[in-house]
């Protein structure tokens, strides 16, 4: 048994009814009892691969050194896609090759490390075609976990096979045109505005949020509020949300319902 390990987390779309999330849980702990697990999501969309990148980023801005990120969202499981391990800022994001790091590599740190997951003697000893989270990404885990050395799981990669467009985000002089990236299981809209960014811009312009005019297809939102609650129920409202960026979101509603709205769709800012 070993004596310490770091912290694992998991972040899939295979939700919980199933079992898929336990049995990963039961490898990982076979292997390494006692690394802590911590789940980020299992609620991905199904196949959103943007979206579980988009998750991670933010996510591992707030944990320790060390920890190995799972992410299995995974529509080509089974096929001839590559299995990478990417550290970064003294973490790992253990993914399929398939754009789930395009976030975390644009904004990546030097020193980084890329390999391709290839050596299967770390992996269980049956793979199936339709469950890699259990066979290969699981006992990988575990592996990294507790301190096992990135040489042994495979060979350096220069970048990864797939990345995904650059999400829009353009501080122009009089604009800032930006898209949504995220949509929230309230249907909040998240845009690729960082709120530091945002007020560093506005500071330039000795503007404040109360300024702003935000645009979504005809809508008009009017200044940046501290919560949702700032407007009455079913109005629109823009904050500063949970992950550090420009929402959308309808008090006690859905935002991408209401507003009609979908991943990419264009969200400008400029001032009044």
């Amino acid at each position: 048994m070993t004596a310490s390990a770091n912290i694992i987390t998991l972040t899939t779309d295979f939700g919980l009814r199933d079992g898929f999330v336990g049995v990963m849980k039961g490898v990982i702990a076979a292997r390494a009892p006692q690394a802590p697990l911590i789940d980020i999501s299992h609620d991905i969309r199904p196949f959103d691969i943007s979206g579980a990148g988009f998750l991670v980023e933010w996510a591992c801005s707030y944990f320790p050194e060390g920890t190995v990120h799972t992410v299995v969202v995974d529509p080509g499981v089974g096929t001839a896609r590559d299995v990478l391990v990417f550290e970064t800022r003294g973490q790992r994001i253990l993914c399929p090759d398939n754009g789930i790091l395009s976030l975390l590599w644009a904004d990546r740190a030097e020193p980084c490390r890329l390999v391709v997951a290839e050596n299967r003697a770390l992996w269980l000893n049956d793979i199936s075609g339709t469950f890699h989270g259990r066979d290969i990404f699981a006992p990988l885990a575990a592996f990294l976990a507790t301190g096992g050395d990135l040489d042994r799981v495979g060979p350096p990669r220069e970048k990864p096979a797939v990345l995904l467009p650059p999400p829009l985000i353009d501080y122009g002089k009089k604009e800032i045109q930006s898209e949504i990236i995220y949509i929230d299981r309230f249907g909040n809209l998240v845009t690729t505005i960082k709120r530091n960014a945002l007020l560093e811009w506005l500071k330039e312009r000795n503007a404040t949020p109360s300024e702003t005019v935000i645009r979504l297809g005809t809508t008009c939102i009017y200044g940046i509020s501290d919560c949702y609650s700032a407007v009455e129920e079913g109005f629109p409202v823009v904050v500063f949300d949970g992950y550090g960026r420009l929402e959308i979101a309808i008090n006690l509603g859905r935002a991408d319902r209401v507003l009609n709205a979908v991943i990419r769709d264009r969200v400008t800012i400029s001032l009044s």
